[in-house]
């Protein structure tokens, strides 16, 4: 009884593969370091309409939105919360005109 053995070659398919651009792997991740999790807040949807209400009442100046009778402006907390950096554990910041008190 003799057997037969039948092999098939298979058929392959192309694979398209693109080499990272080291340099700006190097860059995102230098800037990533620097800066943290900035990035993420290209994610965040916004609301035009909201925005386009609260520009009238900005003031760069003070930097806060200021109404008839008060200001509205983010708490350190908020900062805190909305940038994900613990503010106790980051390096602190002195106006160069202004020593620590």
């Amino acid at each position: 009884m003799e057997m037969e053995l039948q092999f098939r070659v298979k058929q392959g398919y192309p694979i398209q593969d693109k080499a990272p651009d080291l340099q700006s792997l190097r860059y995102w991740g230098t800037f990533e370091r620097k800066h943290g999790n900035l990035l993420c807040l290209l994610e965040v949807e916004t609301q035009p309409e909201a925005l386009e209400a609260l520009v009238q009442y900005y003031d760069p100046p003070v930097r806060c939105f200021t109404f008839r009778d008060f200001q509205l402006a983010p708490t350190l907390e908020e900062y805190e919360r909305l940038l994900g950096l613990p503010l106790a554990e980051s390096a602190h910041y002195f106006h160069q005109d202004q020593p620590p008190s």
